[in-house]
Protein backbone atom coordinates (compact mmCIF):
# COMPACT_ATOMS: atom_id res chain seq x y z
CA UNK A 1 0.00 0.00 0.00
CA UNK A 2 2.62 2.41 0.92
CA UNK A 3 4.31 1.62 -2.50
CA UNK A 4 1.01 2.25 -4.76
CA UNK A 5 0.98 5.80 -2.86
CA UNK A 6 4.77 6.74 -3.45
CA UNK A 7 4.31 5.34 -7.10
CA UNK A 8 0.69 7.95 -7.46
CA UNK A 9 2.72 10.94 -6.35
CA UNK A 10 5.71 10.49 -8.92
CA UNK A 11 2.51 10.55 -11.17
CA UNK A 12 1.26 13.06 -10.13
CA UNK A 13 4.83 15.40 -9.62
CA UNK A 14 5.58 13.81 -13.43
CA UNK A 15 2.70 14.89 -14.87
CA UNK A 16 2.44 18.19 -13.04
CA UNK A 17 6.19 18.65 -14.58
CA UNK A 18 4.35 17.69 -18.04
CA UNK A 19 1.84 20.01 -17.84
CA UNK A 20 4.07 22.25 -16.78
CA UNK A 21 6.58 22.23 -19.48
CA UNK A 22 4.32 21.99 -22.45
CA UNK A 23 2.38 25.33 -21.43
CA UNK A 24 6.19 26.67 -20.96
CA UNK A 25 6.72 25.61 -24.74
CA UNK A 26 3.57 26.89 -26.26
CA UNK A 27 4.00 30.63 -24.43
CA UNK A 28 7.46 30.30 -26.22
CA UNK A 29 6.09 29.48 -29.15
CA UNK A 30 3.19 31.52 -29.52
CA UNK A 31 6.15 34.71 -28.51
CA UNK A 32 7.92 33.86 -31.74
CA UNK A 33 5.31 33.37 -33.66
CA UNK A 34 3.26 36.51 -32.35
CA UNK A 35 5.63 39.02 -34.39
CA UNK A 36 6.25 40.28 -31.08
CA UNK A 37 9.37 42.17 -31.30
CA UNK A 38 9.93 43.00 -27.30
CA UNK A 39 12.57 41.07 -26.59
CA UNK A 40 15.81 41.40 -25.51
CA UNK A 41 17.19 39.21 -28.96
CA UNK A 42 14.78 41.36 -30.99
CA UNK A 43 15.05 44.44 -29.65
CA UNK A 44 18.82 44.40 -30.31
CA UNK A 45 18.82 42.93 -33.70
CA UNK A 46 16.24 45.42 -34.75
CA UNK A 47 18.44 48.49 -33.19
CA UNK A 48 21.54 47.07 -34.70
CA UNK A 49 19.88 46.66 -38.00
CA UNK A 50 18.26 49.90 -38.12
CA UNK A 51 21.73 51.54 -36.98
CA UNK A 52 23.68 50.04 -40.38
CA UNK A 53 21.02 51.77 -42.22
CA UNK A 54 21.41 55.25 -40.56
CA UNK A 55 25.02 55.19 -40.36
CA UNK A 56 27.40 54.90 -42.89
CA UNK A 57 30.89 54.51 -42.43
CA UNK A 58 32.57 57.26 -44.23
CA UNK A 59 36.73 55.92 -43.95
CA UNK A 60 35.07 52.34 -44.97
CA UNK A 61 33.35 54.31 -48.58
CA UNK A 62 36.63 55.76 -48.53
CA UNK A 63 39.02 52.68 -48.36
CA UNK A 64 36.89 50.92 -50.79
CA UNK A 65 36.50 54.01 -53.43
CA UNK A 66 39.15 56.75 -52.83
CA UNK A 67 42.54 54.92 -50.98
CA UNK A 68 43.57 53.46 -53.92
CA UNK A 69 44.19 56.73 -55.56
CA UNK A 70 44.67 59.11 -53.00
CA UNK A 71 46.40 56.61 -50.62
CA UNK A 72 45.33 55.92 -46.96
CA UNK A 73 46.76 58.80 -45.90
CA UNK A 74 44.91 61.02 -48.17
CA UNK A 75 48.41 62.71 -50.00
CA UNK A 76 47.72 60.86 -53.09
CA UNK A 77 50.41 59.90 -55.71
CA UNK A 78 52.92 63.04 -56.33
CA UNK A 79 52.24 64.00 -59.59
CA UNK A 80 49.42 61.51 -60.76
CA UNK A 81 46.89 62.02 -58.30
CA UNK A 82 46.49 65.14 -56.12
CA UNK A 83 46.69 65.27 -52.50
CA UNK A 84 43.39 65.77 -50.17
CA UNK A 85 45.48 66.67 -47.15
CA UNK A 86 45.66 70.33 -46.47
CA UNK A 87 43.95 70.81 -50.27
CA UNK A 88 42.56 74.44 -49.82
CA UNK A 89 39.20 72.97 -52.62
CA UNK A 90 38.57 70.00 -50.02
CA UNK A 91 37.16 72.78 -47.06
CA UNK A 92 35.66 74.97 -49.86
CA UNK A 93 32.06 74.77 -51.59
CA UNK A 94 30.71 71.63 -50.52
CA UNK A 95 28.08 71.35 -53.85
CA UNK A 96 31.41 71.63 -55.86
CA UNK A 97 33.08 68.45 -53.79
CA UNK A 98 29.56 66.75 -54.43
CA UNK A 99 29.55 67.54 -58.06
CA UNK A 100 32.90 65.97 -58.51
CA UNK A 101 32.13 62.53 -56.46
CA UNK A 102 28.71 62.23 -58.73
CA UNK A 103 30.74 63.67 -62.47
CA UNK A 104 34.18 62.99 -61.62
CA UNK A 105 36.66 65.22 -63.14
CA UNK A 106 38.25 65.43 -66.41
CA UNK A 107 40.00 68.99 -66.18
CA UNK A 108 43.39 69.57 -65.16
CA UNK A 109 43.26 71.13 -61.45
CA UNK A 110 45.67 72.62 -59.28
CA UNK A 111 46.58 71.29 -56.04
CA UNK A 112 49.25 73.19 -53.85
CA UNK A 113 50.61 74.41 -56.52
CA UNK A 114 50.63 70.60 -58.71
CA UNK A 115 48.89 70.16 -61.84
CA UNK A 116 47.48 67.12 -62.10
CA UNK A 117 45.76 66.13 -65.29
CA UNK A 118 44.61 62.44 -64.86
CA UNK A 119 40.75 61.52 -64.87
CA UNK A 120 38.87 61.08 -61.67
CA UNK A 121 36.37 58.59 -62.29
CA UNK A 122 32.71 59.72 -61.54
CA UNK A 123 31.07 57.48 -58.72
CA UNK A 124 27.48 58.61 -59.12
CA UNK A 125 26.03 55.00 -57.77
CA UNK A 126 26.83 55.83 -54.58
CA UNK A 127 24.19 57.23 -52.42
CA UNK A 128 23.63 60.18 -50.97
CA UNK A 129 24.75 58.62 -47.55
CA UNK A 130 27.50 57.08 -48.96
CA UNK A 131 28.98 60.76 -50.50
CA UNK A 132 28.09 62.58 -47.35
CA UNK A 133 29.53 60.18 -45.49
CA UNK A 134 32.63 59.86 -47.31
CA UNK A 135 32.96 63.91 -47.99
CA UNK A 136 32.76 64.68 -44.51
CA UNK A 137 35.32 62.08 -43.72
CA UNK A 138 37.92 63.78 -46.33
CA UNK A 139 36.63 67.27 -44.79
CA UNK A 140 37.22 66.39 -41.02
CA UNK A 141 40.54 64.07 -41.18
CA UNK A 142 42.35 65.64 -44.21
CA UNK A 143 41.55 69.61 -43.82
CA UNK A 144 40.33 69.42 -40.17
CA UNK A 145 37.12 71.04 -41.27
CA UNK A 146 34.62 70.05 -38.81
CA UNK A 147 31.27 71.06 -40.93
CA UNK A 148 29.74 68.26 -42.07
CA UNK A 149 28.29 67.48 -45.39
CA UNK A 150 24.66 66.22 -45.39
CA UNK A 151 22.46 63.79 -47.34
CA UNK A 152 20.10 67.23 -48.27
CA UNK A 153 23.21 68.80 -49.48
CA UNK A 154 23.77 65.79 -51.65
CA UNK A 155 20.18 65.46 -52.64
CA UNK A 156 20.67 69.41 -53.70
CA UNK A 157 23.66 68.81 -55.79
CA UNK A 158 21.91 66.06 -57.71
CA UNK A 159 18.85 67.42 -58.22
CA UNK A 160 20.69 70.85 -59.58
CA UNK A 161 22.64 68.83 -62.10
CA UNK A 162 19.90 66.84 -63.25
CA UNK A 163 18.22 70.24 -64.09
CA UNK A 164 21.15 71.40 -65.95
CA UNK A 165 20.78 68.22 -68.46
Amino acid sequence: MHDHANRKKNYISLHSMRVFLIGLMWIILAGCSSGNNNTPAAKSTSKSTSAKEVKVDGMMVYKKHCMECHQENGEGVPNIYPTLKNAEWVGSDKDHLVEIIINGMTKEIVVNGIAYEDEMPKADYLTNKEIAAVLTYIRTNFAKIKDPITEVDVARTRIRLKSKK
